[in-house]
């Protein structure tokens, strides 16, 4: 059919449109490469000697009290606040994680720790060959989505604060806080408190996938040093606390200021 004839075509709006959606690709594949790349990370480290998936006992020491033995002839006691291991007949003081490193005792496939929070100290034991370590089947995300990796305000308070937080097992642990996130996420202005990290800053968190999708008491979120008055929080790898997989761990839970009037559909899923 007849009409007008056809505009000519600008090849350079087209080249440069292409260009441009060609680069945007090519950024999300990286990005989705770089986030994957993470998670398997995460994932080996729990699985790693040491890790979460390997802690089979919590071995709480009363001072003055009765000595516990986590492993036969290896017996721990608690006395004037020193943590001394009594073995063959001879008595040693063992370090605790309040003056890290905090010293391994070996035994077989064994390894126990000292260690302190709040005002209670413990016998942490691992096990290389642990039933949660052989029956591990994997971890369970959302797909990874640039949409949750926000750029928030950051807002630090003039001289850190202390927090009380309650952790898993009842125990209150005093934490440090140094400033406050802001950030808008999905249409809203939301916020979180954020503690003191050696690498950055830490965020214990919950959302509404808390009710049936993300672990109840809340997930774990770091991120890098803020600057320039600004700081990434990158949600898809939001974490479970290790108090998911193993009973013995005693985890910080989201303190209320942290509980976000919003679902976050990103990270780490409920553990199975």
């Amino acid at each position: 059919m007849d009409g007008k004839p056809a505009a000519p075509v600008d090849r350079r709006v087209t080249r440069g449109a292409f260009l441009g959606s060609a680069a945007a690709a090519l950024a999300a594949d990286a990005y989705s490469a770089g986030e994957q790349a993470w998670r398997n990370r995460r994932e080996a480290a729990l699985k790693a000697p040491g890790g979460w998936l390997t802690v089979t006992g919590l071995h709480w020491l009363e001072e003055g009290g009765a000595p516990v033995e986590p492993s036969p002839g290896y017996s721990f006691e608690l006395r004037g606040g020193r943590v001394l291991l009594s073995r063959e007949g001879k008595e040693t003081e063992v370090r605790t994680d309040k003056n890290p490193p905090p010293e391994s005792i070996l035994t077989g496939t064994l390894a126990m720790t000292a260690i302190v929070r709040g005002p209670r100290t413990g016998i942490r034991v691992r096990d290389s060959q642990s039933r949660l370590l052989r029956e591990f089947s994997g971890l369970l995300w959302y797909s990874v989505d640039r949409r949750w990796r926000v750029e928030a305000r950051w807002i630090r308070h003039p001289s850190p604060q202390k927090r009380e937080i309650d952790s898993v097992g009842g125990i209150r642990q005093q934490l440090t806080s140094l400033g406050v996130a802001e950030f808008r996420l999905d249409g809203r202005d939301l916020r979180l408190d954020a503690l003191e990290d050696p690498d950055g800053l830490f965020f214990v968190f919950k959302d509404e996938t808390a009710r049936t999708d993300t672990y109840p008491g809340g997930r774990f979120l770091y991120a890098p040093p803020p600057s320039g008055g600004r700081v990434t929080l990158d949600f898809n790898r939001a974490e479970n606390p290790p108090c998911a997989f193993t009973p013995y761990a005693t985890c910080p839970l989201a303190p209320r200021g942290n509980w976000l009037p919003a679902a976050v559909p990103a990270g780490e899923k409920r553990y199975h």
